[in-house]
């Protein structure tokens, strides 16, 4: 296998309203770093070439043992193999607690640019109903932050439209904070009542109504992953190939986009590649050494 996935910690430390994940994990607990690290050095010698760091929020990794996410990512990428890292999913609400020295462990080349920070809403109101613990500007700030110190760095989050207390006007500030920071991806949800959650005891938005705000969300999510990608055409660099399909090798090169080759590179090569072709989804690009 190419990629190695290390689970970081267990639970979180957030109370979203709309989250089933929280019932059945509970509260944080994090792992052990020299633990983490012998996990990635074992998945590093069982030939792996990328390694995912992961959990349920891995913003708040360390906060109940006396750790964070920067000392773990600068232990990790000490281990003296050819390997890179992709940070996984965290919450933006704790990122203002550990941000200069996340950007500073991002600094490595063996850690793959890029975020993926769900925002759920572009409306302060919904993010607190929510029980969100940040606001729109924290988002704001970290893209900014990134895209300032990086350059080329891709962002991927998550929205949730028709949450029950969403407006037509807090649904359009959700857009307007799409359309200002020009996420690389955004996982779009509709609102689905779950079971157990303190979201699913409110009044519920019309089904069709959240269908139609969806369908407007879809079509500005498109527009803008089109742009992003259409901006790669033309780059020259190193490609890690990590997956197999049908007629293609997908790669990731260090702002970890997805990048399709016809040729056929080994999993775990890394070759040089020019990207020809820009999709809503992906890069198409040629081998060239």
């Amino acid at each position: 296998p190419a990629v190695g996935i290390v689970e970081i910690a267990s639970g979180c430390m957030s109370e979203c309203t709309f989250c089933q994940t929280k019932i059945s994990k509970g509260d944080l607990q994090s792992y052990r770093v020299g633990d983490i690290v012998r996990q990635v050095k074992t998945e590093i010698s069982d030939g792996c070439s990328e390694v995912w760091l992961t959990s349920t929020d891995n913003g708040c990794y360390g906060f109940d043992i006396d750790s964070d996410l920067p000392e773990l990512i600068n232990s990790v990428v000490e281990i003296p193999d050819k390997f890179f890292v992709r940070v996984g999913m965290m919450n933006p609400m704790y990122m203002p607690r550990i941000r200069d020295n996340l950007l500073k462990s991002f600094d490595s080349s063996k850690v793959f640019k890029f975020l993926h920070v769900p925002v759920q809403s572009g409306s302060d109101k919904v993010l607190n109903d929510m029980k969100r613990g940040h606001t729109a500007s924290t988002f704001r700030d970290v893209v900014n932050q990134f895209r300032e110190k990086f350059g080329k760095f891709t962002i991927s989050t998550d929205v949730i439209v028709g949450f029950p207390t969403e407006t037509e006007e807090d649904f359009e500030m959700t857009m307007n904070l799409l359309r200002e920071t020009k996420p690389d991806i955004v996982n779009l949800s509709r609102y689905s009542q779950r079971p157990g959650t303190d979201a699913a005891e409110m009044v519920q938005i019309d089904v069709a109504e959240v269908k139609r705000r969806s369908k407007i969300a879809y079509e500005l999510i498109s527009d803008i992953s089109r742009e992003n990608n259409q901006k790669w055409v033309g780059w020259k660099g190193q490609v890690l190939f990590d997956e197999e399909f049908e007629n293609q090798v997908r790669g990731r090169n260090f702002a970890y986009k997805p990048i399709f080759v016809n040729e056929e590179p080994k999993i775990g090569q890394i070759s040089s590649v020019e990207i020809t072709e820009a999709t809503n989804h992906s890069l198409i690009g040629r081998i060239t050494n």
